[in-house]
């Protein structure tokens, strides 16, 4: 049998700007001796960090105390470096940083290259264009704070036990890579909360319950609401169900049709608000709620 030890080298993953890890930095580190810092010691494996001058993480080291194979080494190792790393950018990064809105008045890459002439009856061309309307992604703008931790705050975080909480982790931040669509990320962010209530150990249903930012009606029977009508394409009717999330809609998006019913458009303006306060909201609390499973309460 042999020992084995994994480097990840995370260079690639600080080349784009919006990366957590061209931001994050471990404070207080000393790099004189130019050695791995430990960051955690599980007692069957450790991981130590390279950093630059700044503290920002270069390469992740795995180092194992078990004999074995080396596939069982590689999975073993790939598994808690990613694991650990899915922690530490839930458990500092800035909760803004995940927030996208998505606005039908702005106009898409394709539309910004497009020249549209606009004419009169007699062929004479307008003052100014109509205007062209679709949707595109927005950040919002707020003061930039870097995201840092310490080595104690680093450990404490890779030292809680929690049933299903890296699962839970690693499906959020799946959503981050799938949010340039308003519909596909409002129905994956509705997934997530469901598993999570679905699965031992897992509970936002009091969370959400209790967040009263969306009007009169709480943000679980509003997320459950927009859900419904984004991923069906249409909400309300005659049933008794159908006749409360009617009900729910109606504060947002105004008057519904003779059948009751509203049917999206993701060119309306009001959907999409609609959608974008459902998102920030369940956001916010998703990443509070796994700040907590793992010991941040900041």
């Amino acid at each position: 049998m042999s020992f084995y030890t994994a480097t990840l080298n995370l260079l690639p993953f600080r080349e784009h700007s919006e990366s957590f890890w061209s931001e994050f930095y471990i404070e207080n580190v000393s790099l004189d001796d130019e050695q791995p810092i430990e960051i955690f010691d599980s007692g069957k494996y450790k991981l130590l960090v390279k950093t630059d001058k700044d503290g920002r993480i270069e390469t992740v080291i795995y180092q194992s105390n078990l004999q074995g194979t080396f596939d069982t080494f590689k999975d073993e190792a790939i598994r808690e470096i990613i694991k650990s790393l899915n922690r530490l950018e839930i458990a500092f990064i800035a909760p803004v940083n995940f927030l996208k809105l998505h606005n039908p008045s702005r106009k898409t890459k394709y539309e910004n290259n497009l020249t549209i002439e606009v004419l009169n009856s007699d062929k004479s061309q307008e003052a100014l264009p109509k205007e062209v309307r679709a949707y595109a992604v927005g950040g919002i703008n707020v003061p930039k704070t870097l995201p840092t931790a310490s080595l104690k705050e680093i450990n404490d975080v890779l030292m809680i036990s929690h049933d299903n909480v890296d699962e839970f982790i690693e499906r959020f931040l799946r959503i981050k890579e799938l949010s340039s669509d308003p519909v596909l990320h409002l129905v994956t962010l509705y997934s997530l909360y469901e598993y999570i209530n679905k699965t031992k150990g897992g509970n936002l249903v009091k969370s959400f319950e209790k967040a009263k930012n969306l009007g009169s009606n709480n943000l679980e029977k509003v997320l459950r609401s927009t859900r419904n009508l984004v991923a069906h394409g249409f909400a309300g009717g005659n049933g008794t169900d159908e006749k409360k999330t009617a009900e729910i809609l109606k504060e947002f998006l105004g008057k519904s049709d003779k059948l009751g019913r509203y049917t999206f458009d993701r060119y309306n303006e009001s959907h999409i608000n609609l959608i974008n306060d459902v998102i920030n909201e369940s956001q916010v609390i998703i990443i509070q709620y796994l700040k907590k499973l793992i010991g941040i309460s900041k």
